[in-house]
């Protein structure tokens, strides 16, 4: 092993020598891996007997330390098996062999469902250094924190663009938005949107039998054609564009609400006046509504695997938030926004646990583009990054 080979994978907590120890490898290899990293020989050689090799703990895998025997048995082979041999009988002595033993160190991996229910929480304008998980000391987002301490932190993912329509084409079809010919923001009016010809996630997953419903923004076009019933999704409770736009044709300075279910005619349930903010305002609502909507679709008995998309619109400009987290935060309105939609996720995920389904489901957090930095503390902070919203900096995309 080289020097580095292992260096800085924070994650790796063993590494696993077939046949006899390596006499020599170089003692940077295993910089900085997790605090409880440990090097097992699987031997019947003495190889490195010291609790201790180069600082790392080591255990030593021979009939002495650790009984052979009852793994040899269950993969049907003689309890005085060479610990150096072809346990597979594949004429190699390699991974697969260390599979065998992988097996019968932890057991079987789980059982896994083929087909997961998936849920997509996608906010607009968040910076990279608005979740504490990321660094932030301002904002409590103890939920998103619990998603980065079980599950991933994507820390080197980055978005097709830097502004709210083309990066969520790219989320919803898998293509670079250039692809699929969306350059810009769509205005309200516009004719223009995501062609219907165009394959979304929601089509591909309604072909292999799965349920598809959003929550939320849409912004991809406010045709009937391009809206999301008409792109794989079977329920659809949200907005057509950002709920700052004010010039929304025939809507006289308001944003209209939609609902579409299964089976049932597109209505329009509400119309919320723009950047309408004040202590009585509508806007407030946006967020404890699409949380509430996105629970009860979990909450609905079903026997097909299902698709969520929660598509919160904030914290993007105007911000407001309900009477229980007005003042929860150190960074002010903004940070009140953030507790909001963590709160919001938390309700999701128990939504999950309480039917018993979170073990079947993948739950993927992001934000569509970074902070929109013209707008000062009403924006968030892109962290150590560089730039914001529609920038091609790390902090924008």
């Amino acid at each position: 092993l080289t020097s580095g080979a292992f260096e800085n994978c924070t994650s790796l907590h063993s590494a696993i020598f077939l046949g006899d120890a390596p006499t020599t490898f170089d003692t940077n290899s295993f910089t900085n891996t997790a605090p409880d990293f440990t090097i097992y020989y699987l031997s019947t050689s003495t190889g490195f007997t010291s609790p201790t090799w180069n600082g790392y703990l080591t255990v030593m895998l021979d009939e002495a330390t650790y009984p052979a025997a009852p793994w040899l048995v269950s993969h049907g082979l003689p309890q005085d098996t060479d610990l150096n041999q072809d346990l597979n009988n594949d004429g190699v002595v390699g991974l697969d062999d260390l599979r065998i033993i992988l097996i019968h160190w932890t057991g079987p991996a789980p059982e896994r469902t083929e087909t997961p229910n998936i849920v997509m929480i996608y906010v607009d304008d968040m910076g990279y250094g608005d979740v504490a998980a990321f660094g932030a000391t301002d904002v409590s987002t103890p939920n998103l924190d619990r998603m980065a301490e079980e599950g991933v932190m994507l820390t080197h993912c980055y978005n097709s663009s830097s502004a709210c329509s083309t990066s969520r084409a790219a989320l919803l079809t898998g293509c670079y938005h250039s692809r699929v010919s969306i350059h810009t923001v769509f205005s309200p009016g516009s004719n223009n949107g995501l062609h219907p010809d165009e394959t979304t996630i929601a089509e591909m997953l309604g072909d292999v039998g799965y349920d598809s419903a959003m929550v939320g923004k849409w912004h991809l076009g406010h045709p009937h054609s391009m809206m999301p019933y008409s792109q794989g999704f079977d329920w659809f409770y949200g907005i057509p564009v950002s709920h700052d736009y004010k010039s929304v044709p025939g809507f006289n300075n308001r944003v209209p609400l939609y609902r579409k279910l299964p089976g049932q005619s597109v209505e329009i349930i509400d119309t919320i006046r723009w950047n309408d903010t004040g202590p009585d305002g509508e806007v407030q609502y946006y967020t404890e509504r699409f949380t509430q909507e996105a629970v009860g679709f979990i909450q609905t008995p079903r026997d097909d695997p299902f698709f969520l998309y929660v598509a919160y619109c904030m914290p993007h400009v105007a911000l407001a938030v309900t009477e229980p987290f007005d003042g929860v935060s150190q960074r002010g309105l903004y940070g009140d926004v953030m507790a909001e939609i963590d709160a919001g996720i938390g309700d999701i995920l128990q939504a999950l646990e309480d039917r018993g389904i979170d073990g079947d489901t993948v739950v993927v957090f992001a934000s569509d583009n970074g902070p929109w930095l013209s707008f000062g503390d009403h924006s968030g902070s892109p962290g150590p990054l560089r730039e914001g919203k529609r920038t091609v900096f790390d902090g924008g995309v």
